[in-house]
């Protein structure tokens, strides 16, 4: 049971809509390629070190969400991956259980998928719910940085949450969503891998800017598909 389930999401219509990462998908991404280049100078095969930093980052995600959500899956994943693999979370899940530790957290949505019906589009986010009493979306990342897409992304989030209408999956049941849950605050975590990559509380503001953004890799993703006839 490898962590690597990609959820299809579809209107109330049954018709597939992307996911917001990927219409994302149609920024560049510098950092990346530098980042593998790097990995050449010092001599390693960058893809090796991608996916060794990718099971470290993947596993320490789903080790948070389930904490949230109260399971202990530790001894799963180290008979799945083995104990090295989820060994090297233990400098991500510290930095976690520190920020955890000075604040309230009251889960209301823990990693749950949702279809926006008037942006066409479906995502998961990581946490809704109170944060110190304050109702706040936060989005995890592990790694060096948090890049500018992930702004766009909880952008993107933000306003599937706050729509009225639209589709959530709850306990494996798709159903129409029917409530009102403000956001007053949105924040993302960055959980460096190393010590030396360090932690971050990022709140994001500019959040039209940022969602107008992601609309616009929303309709450069759509006409790319149409002009190549492609399907998803």
């Amino acid at each position: 049971m490898k962590y690597s389930v990609h959820t299809i999401y579809k209107n109330s219509a049954g018709v597939r809509v992307c996911a917001v990462t990927t219409f994302l998908g149609v920024l560049a991404k510098p950092p990346v390629i530098h980042w593998a280049w790097e990995q050449g100078i010092l001599g390693l095969d960058y893809r090796k070190v991608r996916d060794a930093a990718s099971d470290t980052g993947t596993l320490t995600h789903y080790l948070i969400m389930n904490e949230l959500a109260e399971r202990d899956v530790r001894q799963e994943l180290i008979d799945e991956y083995g104990k090295e693999a989820v060994d090297s979370t233990n400098i991500p899940m510290k930095k976690w259980h520190d920020w955890q530790k000075q604040h309230k957290l009251v889960p209301i949505l823990v990693e749950t998928p949702m279809v926006s019906e008037k942006y066409q589009v479906g995502g998961c986010p990581d946490f809704y719910g109170l944060v110190d009493g304050i109702p706040t979306l936060l989005d995890f990342k592990t790694g060096k940085n948090v890049y500018l897409e992930a702004f766009y992304q909880t952008a993107a989030y933000k306003e599937m949450i706050e729509e009225k209408g639209g589709l959530i999956c709850l306990d494996g049941e798709w159903e129409t969503r029917d409530w009102n849950y403000p956001i007053d605050s949105v924040k993302i975590l960055r959980f460096g891998k190393t010590e030396d990559e360090g932690f971050e509380e990022r709140e994001v503001t500019n959040l039209d800017k940022h969602f107008k953004l992601f609309r616009c890799c929303q309709q450069i993703y759509n006409l790319q598909r149409e002009l190549k006839g492609d399907t998803f």
